[in-house]
């Protein structure tokens, strides 16, 4: 009887993005649920921005580029990945293999949005380039974008993990391996007491632990 008062138990209220349900937890979500049979977990997947306090969330999982902005929630870095160039190796046969960040200038490029026609690209010495490709498609999904570099359109940036399946596969290999754009980090953010709650910090830690391990 003190083991099961003491299981975690209770409504889990999660929010996240689409990338991260499918990428990350479709997988880990049952694990929870079959390790805590007591939790019943409420998960919300949108992109749309979500206000965790007024709309009753525990804890949010959220991947972002840029700083997260003080919001007055809890914030936890679960880890952060590289977003690489990749291409399918049927485009790089017909279209020549990239020696150079500045070759992408002359390579059909699918990108996210009018205003990242502009590659900003780091290598692992601190050096920087800025390239534009040939845009030949544009597409603010990353699925879109993978399905589409691995059908040979064209080269990418899309974060490692997004597009691990296809380079396992061999669909899609990376380019200029000695260089990124820049990186994506995935957060935890939560109301400050809502971390105090046994079921809440079940899913978090079980979620953190497991994702950490798949970078």
């Amino acid at each position: 009887m003190r083991s099961r008062a003491s299981e975690p138990s209770g409504t889990v209220r999660i929010s996240t993005s689409v990338p991260v349900a499918q990428v990350y937890l479709a997988a880990y979500l049952p694990q929870i649920a079959q390790r805590f049979p007591r939790l019943h977990l409420l998960v919300d997947v949108s992109d749309r921005y979500v206000d965790l306090v007024q709309e009753g969330f525990d804890f949010a999982i959220r991947s972002h580029f840029a700083p997260l902005p003080d919001s007055g929630l809890v914030q936890r870095k679960i880890m952060e990945e590289p977003i690489i160039l990749v291409a399918a190796p049927a485009y790089l046969d017909r279209h020549g293999c990239l020696d150079c960040p500045r070759d992408l200038q002359k390579h059909h490029g699918l990108i996210t949005g009018p205003r990242n026609g502009t590659w900003a690209l780091r290598d692992t010495a601190g050096g920087e380039e800025r390239v534009a490709p040939l845009p030949r498609m544009t597409a603010n999904e990353s699925a879109v974008l993978a399905a589409s570099a691995a059908a040979g359109l064209g080269v990418t940036c899309l974060p490692e993990m997004l597009c691990r399946a296809e380079l396992e596969s061999g669909r899609l290999v990376r380019v200029l391996p000695g260089w990124n754009c820049g990186s994506v980090t995935t957060t935890i953010v939560m109301p400050h007491r809502r971390g105090l709650l046994p079921g809440v910090r079940a899913a978090v830690e079980f979620l953190a632990e497991n994702m950490r391990r798949r970078q």
